[in-house]
C-alpha cells in the first residue's frame, strides 16, 4: 500500500464526508505533531494485520497477535 498523503485524506473528506474534518485535523493524521494519536497509515497497517487473520479461527478472548498488544 502507498503512503497516505494529505491530498488524499482531503478528497476523501470532501466527497465522502461533506468537509466535516478541518485541513488541520486531516494533516495530523499524515504527520501527527502532538505524539498521542497513532497516524494514519500504522493504523491502517494495524488493519491490514487484522483482516489477514481468519478471526473464526480464535477464541473469544484470545488476542490477535501482533495487533496493539
Amino acid at each position: 500500500m502507498s503512503k497516505v498523503t494529505f491530498e488524499t485524506l482531503r478528497a476523501l473528506n470532501r466527497e465522502m464526508f461533506g468537509g466535516r474534518w478541518s485541513e488541520d485535523d486531516l494533516r495530523q493524521l499524515v504527520d501527527p505533531r502532538f505524539g498521542v494519536v497513532s497516524d494514519f497509515e500504522s493504523m491502517l497497517h494495524g488493519l491490514e494485520r487484522i483482516l489477514d487473520k481468519d478471526l473464526g479461527d480464535l477464541p473469544p478472548d484470545s488476542p490477535v497477535a501482533g495487533c496493539g498488544e
